[in-house]
C-alpha cells in the first residue's frame, strides 16, 4: 500500500532539518500540504516558507536560514 500524500510529505521533512514548498514539489507532491499538515499541527512553520517537524530542535545555523 503506497502512503498518503500527506503522510509522504511528513517523511520528507522528516528526512531534513527544514523544508521548502519548492523542495515538496520538487518530490512530485502538492505544495499546499505544507499548510494543511502545519494546521494539524504536524508540522511546524517555522519562518515564511520554511516548516519542520514538531519535534525538531533548530540548528545552530537556523537564523541564517530564516532571514
Amino acid at each position: 500500500m503506497h502512503a498518503s500524500k500527506k503522510q509522504q510529505v511528513i517523511e520528507l521533512t522528516s528526512k531534513y532539518a527544514v523544508i521548502r514548498p519548492v523542495d515538496v514539489a520538487a518530490a512530485g507532491l502538492p505544495r499546499e500540504y505544507l499548510s494543511r499538515l502545519a494546521g494539524e499541527g504536524k508540522l511546524v512553520r517555522v519562518g515564511r516558507g520554511l516548516y519542520q517537524t514538531p519535534d525538531r530542535e533548530p540548528g545552530q545555523h537556523f537564523s541564517l536560514h530564516v532571514n
